[in-house]
């Protein structure tokens, strides 16, 4: 999660990604040589999960929609031919009786992102609450004039699915509260987006601990240093791993293995299980951990492991992921 930007300009604010906003357009630029009809029910027919666009109605897009279709929305929403992406196909994403958010088929002509539409639901089917991740677009039509609506639906910015730009003007703080206003934006950008700037902030101060110049404060220093930030930083909060996007996650794996490596101690090894296993729920236990990773992240927890001397889990991980770690030694004790 890139760090949240909000710039106020005379009853309008932009809630934005820096890093991406240039990167972008917006769905009424998508939209732009479309039929009012067809663009309004694209836009009612839209559902969000945890900032990313997750199903849509593709009816009518075909034939209209911009050539960087798939910039904005994704290559999987942006395939609207019938004979294309046919796993995806008339499925919309929704909670089903299992408590389950899913692809289902529901909707004829709407394409669903199962890569997106996934986990837990909070609410019964067709409850979505701004207070958690989940929100169809269809809300904001009952909440507000058809008008307000498409001008808010339409201003969104996009990059690969993920809204980048929320524009909110005087208009919609008509018919919307400050709270509201707030929840939408977590949805939308991403729930829970200040942990994840926050879990930024602390790799960015791990980056730099103990520079000086060209010299570097002793590590019992810099890992004392770790350790009180990270207090700072996430003393008392609640974090729900599960909740958080990939890159959020690898965030926070990178931050508890750098704290694991830099002090030894076990405190924090639990959070890293923790994050391992929700990475591994996505299939993204068995890659690279991060750009600037050495090896997947079921070898990274296996080092951790032998690092803290937990030999036991060291080799459950083994027993779990034998090809990966067929040529890890764990020395018998």
């Amino acid at each position: 999660m890139k760090k949240i930007l909000v710039a106020a300009i005379t009853y309008v604010v932009f809630f934005s990604v820096p890093a991406t906003a240039n990167n972008n357009r917006s769905l009424a630029d998508l939209t732009s040589k479309c039929p009012q009809k067809i663009r309004t029910e694209f836009y009612k027919n839209l559902f969000f999960v945890n900032g990313f666009l997750a199903a849509i109605k593709a009816e009518g897009l075909e034939k209209c929609a911009s050539s960087d279709a798939a910039d904005i929305l994704g290559d999987r929403l942006a395939s609207f031919r019938k004979n294309v992406n046919k796993d995806y196909r008339n499925y919309d994403c929704v909670c089903n009786k299992y408590g389950r958010l899913g692809c289902k088929g529901t909707k004829e002509d709407s394409i669903c992102d199962t890569f997106t539409c996934w986990g837990d639901c909070d609410y019964a089917e067709k409850k979505y609450s701004f207070s958690e991740r989940y929100m169809h677009s269809s809300y904001l039509f009952g909440k507000m004039p058809e008008k307000t609506a498409l001008e808010f639906i339409g201003s969104l910015n996009l990059s690969k699915g993920r809204v980048t730009q929320i524009t909110v003007n005087r208009d919609l703080m008509k018919y919307l509260n400050g709270k509201e206003i707030s929840e939408m934006i977590a949805v939308l950008m991403g729930a829970h987006w200040r942990t994840a700037e926050r879990a930024r902030a602390m790799l960015n101060y791990m980056a730099n601990c103990g520079k000086v110049g060209k010299e570097h404060a002793p590590s019992e220093k810099r890992a004392g240093d770790m350790k009180r930030k990270y207090k700072e930083l996430f003393g008392g909060l609640k974090l729900r791993f599960g909740r958080y996007d990939n890159e959020t996650l690898l965030d926070f794996w990178n931050i508890y293995k750098t704290l694991i490596s830099s002090t030894g101690e076990r405190e924090y090894l639990s959070k890293a299980e923790t994050v391992f296993k929700n990475l591994a729920m996505r299939g993204v236990q068995k890659k690279k951990c991060g750009k600037a990773a050495s090896g997947t992240c079921v070898e990274e927890l296996f080092e951790l492991y032998m690092r803290l001397g937990e030999s036991f889990g060291a080799k459950r991980l083994k027993k779990e992921y034998p090809g990966i770690l067929k040529n890890r030694i764990i020395p018998e004790r």
